[in-house]
């Protein structure tokens, strides 16, 4: 089934940290990876660099890594990006 966004999830960082990880892995065996944001701007303006590796035993790295992020997470979309929204479509209803 779909989860949607029940699966999203924030990770705990220390304080004063920042979450900086542009990463994925697919298939047990490819990492995409790089400066690029995954966004739009990246995709169209920005100058960013993309690496796609193809390795089992670095997929496996970043998997760890992603389930270590992903075992403190607060899962859900955050309340103050919620209230975000709510202000957004407040602003200009009939979007």
């Amino acid at each position: 089934g779909c989860n949607g966004v029940t699966t999203v999830g924030v990770p705990q960082l220390a304080a004063g940290d920042k979450l900086h990880h542009k990463f994925g892995v697919m298939d047990g065996e490819t990492v995409i990876t790089g400066s690029h944001n995954w966004s739009a701007a990246a995709n169209k303006t920005n100058d960013e660099t993309v690496l796609i590796l193809e390795n089992p035993v670095v997929a496996a790295h970043y998997e760890r890594e992603f389930q270590r992020l992903y075992q403190t997470a607060s899962l859900g979309v955050p309340k103050y990006i919620q209230e975000r929204i709510q202000k957004e479509v407040a602003q200009c209803p009939g979007l």
